[in-house]
């Protein structure tokens, strides 16, 4: 693998953490190449065997503000770079964290989703898979060199499973952002507001979430909804007229609101407003709680494949900065929204 020696720092230099900071990020400030930050890491960790004023990176997709790190001189970068490729290797198996070198090797990638999450993604009259996430990805894949994006429909309850089988390279599916997904995933900064929302009859009389009290309740299997759910019932001292319902997907929620098996549907607001909009018997309805933190949609990775995420990460923050993003999202949603550049962490 050749790697051209970063271009604009000269001289190595003490730098401290700032918010919103991650080695990718810095390695594109110091060296005009986000796929420069192992030198950062490698640096930085070599300094802290000598001087323990510096910080010691255990994982490369964590940094806190206020921590020490050494940022090297280009010549250094650069020799720190070729030995950290050198001791990756070469063939058609890749090894962890070479899924970027593969999807440069091969020019394309794959994502998983599940096609049935309008306006994410979903099939056309002609099959084919479209909407936010697909248009996200086709613009990830020409800023990374004219690659091809590839999306894989699969099922969503298993999608990490499928991810760490290799299924495909990451996952663009408009996943929420959980502290138990983080613990098998990492993600990217979010690229879209995915807060809570109850989809119930217009005439149903509920209003609020006290008024589920009694009624037949849903939501997405392996969603934070169903979390969200049990929360609230403890939270408000109220029971579900039965278990709560687990759907693969929203398709089949949908049908089981329209047969009236279910009373109330626990998504994404934005999906679920998607579907008032053809089906005005509906309505939605904030489902909202100082119990859950702030939901956003990222994309997840291999904990292994920081490469990745980091160059992804780049890219996204480009197209927020650009416009690039808003202009999608007033596509697909009818409106922009603000999002933070920090991948969640827990």
């Amino acid at each position: 693998v050749a790697v051209a020696a970063p271009p604009l720092q000269e001289e190595g230099q003490e730098y401290i953490v700032q918010a919103d900071d991650w080695l990718s990020k810095l390695a594109e400030k110091f060296y005009g190449d986000v796929l420069a930050w192992p030198a950062i890491y490698e640096a930085t960790n070599a300094k802290s065997n000598e001087d323990e004023s510096f910080t010691f990176i255990a994982d490369p997709n964590v940094i806190e503000v206020g921590q020490k790190l050494w940022i090297p001189a280009s010549e250094e970068a650069a020799t720190v770079i070729t030995e950290f490729v050198a001791q990756r290797p070469t063939g058609t198996e890749f090894p962890a964290g070479g899924a970027l070198q593969k999807i440069l090797t091969e020019g394309f990638f794959t994502y998983g989703l599940e096609a049935q999450y309008r306006p994410y993604e979903f099939r056309d009259e002609n099959e084919n898979i479209v909407g936010y996430d697909i248009d996200i990805a086709n613009e990830v894949g020409q800023r990374l060199g004219g690659i091809e994006a590839r999306a894989v429909d699969t099922s969503w309850p298993t999608v990490i499973q499928t991810l760490y089988d290799g299924g495909f390279d990451f996952i663009l599916g408009g996943m929420t952002a959980t502290e138990e997904r983080y613990q098998r995933v990492n993600f990217s900064v979010p690229y879209m507001d995915a807060s809570s929302g109850l989809l119930v009859g217009a005439d149903s009389g509920i209003a609020e979430r006290a008024d589920l009290d009694g009624q037949v309740v849903g939501a997405g299997e392996g969603t934070p909804s169903v979390q969200q759910l049990e929360v609230t019932a403890e939270e408000l001292g109220i029971t579900y007229g039965d278990d709560i319902k687990t759907y693969d997907d929203d398709a089949a929620a949908y049908d089981a609101m329209r047969a009236g098996r279910i009373d109330a549907y626990a998504s994404s607001t934005v999906s679920l407003l998607e579907f008032v909009k053809e089906n005005p018997e509906f309505t939605v309805i904030p489902f909202k709680s100082d119990m859950w933190a702030a939901e956003y949609s990222t994309a997840a990775f291999r904990k292994e494949d920081e490469a990745l995420r980091a160059a992804f990460n780049e890219i996204l923050v480009q197209m927020k900065e650009d416009g690039t993003l808003a202009a999608l999202q007033e596509k697909w949603f009818g409106k922009s929204f603000e999002t933070p550049n920090v991948p969640p962490t827990w």
